[in-house]
């Protein structure tokens, strides 16, 4: 019974060692690693300097629990993006530099009566570069696509939510071996 155990033991040990060996790697600079993409801090305080202006004087102070709350919830948008965006060349899905500019000029146009001047001046009241908007585009076109592909032909508002919701799971559940997370971030 013991050298049963022991066999036990020196198996689940072996297993761990293996699990750990095949998880990836953290680079310093890094909160997370999706599939072998990092999510970079950097990435992590440009969400909370964002969140910070939408909250104002209510944003919770560091180490308290409110902004723990709130940076986890950052780290894991951030790793969703990352998953779904893996997923893009998968489903076909692309966005040209072109579209990008497109879609830049629709915003000034509609927003800012086609001025460059008002539209830098907005970008600076929100912190923003303009490759750091450019960015934000691109994310936001790809991030429509490719919910336009997954939820496809769906008839119903209560229809689209399922089949995105059902993607989602799935590719969680495809990811979670080839996520870590760097000590302090990620699920408790």
């Amino acid at each position: 019974m013991r050298r049963l155990l022991l066999l036990a033991l020196v198996a689940a040990s072996v297993a761990a060692g293996t699990a750990r060996a095949e998880a990836p790697a953290v680079p310093p600079g890094a909160v997370a690693v999706v599939a072998g993409e990092s999510v970079t801090r950097a990435r992590l305080d440009e969400l909370l300097v964002s969140a910070r202006r939408s909250y104002g004087a209510r944003f919770p102070a560091r180490g308290t629990s409110g902004y723990r709350r709130i940076q986890d919830e950052a780290v894991g948008f951030l790793v969703d993006w990352a998953e779904i965006r893996q997923q893009a060349g998968t489903l076909g899905v692309e966005v040209t530099p072109a579209q990008v500019s497109a879609r830049i000029a629709q915003i000034k146009h509609l927003y800012f009566g086609g001025s460059e001047r008002l539209y830098r001046q907005e970008l600076a009241r929100q912190g923003l570069t303009a490759d750091q908007a450019r960015a934000n585009v691109r994310r936001q076109l790809l991030g429509q696509r490719i919910y336009a592909t997954v939820v496809g032909d769906a008839l119903s508002d209560a229809e689209a939510a399922a089949a995105w919701a059902d993607w989602l799971d799935a590719l969680h559940a495809r990811y979670a071996p080839m996520v870590a997370y760097a000590p302090g971030f990620g699920p408790s």
